[in-house]
């Protein structure tokens, strides 16, 4: 083999595993499951599972406890506890009065959607109500996957959102947090 042919090789070789490794860090980067990182609250009480590249954020309210954001900011994930709602009636009048304050709270109350009407689900070993909403906040149009258990402290709350444009991808994502979720018990 000529010296010409040999160096062409070696370089398309190269350039193959590059390609190759940039490619399967992209995929492991976007799946958490293979590769991610857990992130706790302050009070170390919760802990979640988010992909690699997320960032633990400021919480965005008094009654947020724990936030993270992607790397791209393009999705945003935040555990909040709702300890005033204890005892106050069932947990579907609590969620029911969550999503109305979700739509009050939204660019315009009456675009926003279920699109996943809340329903019982066990996760973690939290019984609680899974459902999913589309609405509009800050002029762009969200997909929020959403889960809620009462525990001892009161309502917790977890909830995930996405540009609505979400990809499978992303409800992957969502789905993969919202079921990491941990709570030391009281």
């Amino acid at each position: 083999m000529s010296p010409k042919k040999f160096m062409l090789l070696v370089i398309v070789l190269l350039i193959l595993l590059g390609s190759g490794g940039y490619v399967a860090y992209k995929y492991l980067d976007s799946d958490f499951t293979q590769v991610g990182r857990q992130i706790t609250s302050s009070s170390g009480n919760f802990t979640v599972s988010v992909p690699l590249k997320w960032k633990k954020i400021d919480p965005s309210s008094d009654r947020s406890i724990l936030a993270a954001q992607s790397g791209d900011q393009d999705m945003y994930m935040q555990i909040s506890l709702d300890a005033e709602a204890v005892g106050e009636g069932t947990i579907e009048e609590h969620v029911e009065e969550y999503i109305n304050d979700i739509a009050q709270k939204s660019d315009n109350s009456d675009s926003q959607v279920i699109v996943v009407a809340p329903r019982q689900r066990r996760i973690n070993g939290h019984q609680g109500l899974y459902y999913e909403l589309e609405s509009v906040s800050e002029d762009m149009e969200i997909h929020l996957w959403c889960f809620c258990y009462p525990s001892t402290s009161g309502y917790v709350h977890i909830d995930v959102s996405a540009p609505r444009n979400e990809t499978e991808n992303d409800a992957d994502i969502a789905t993969g947090i919202i079921e990491s979720i941990q709570q030391k018990s009281a």
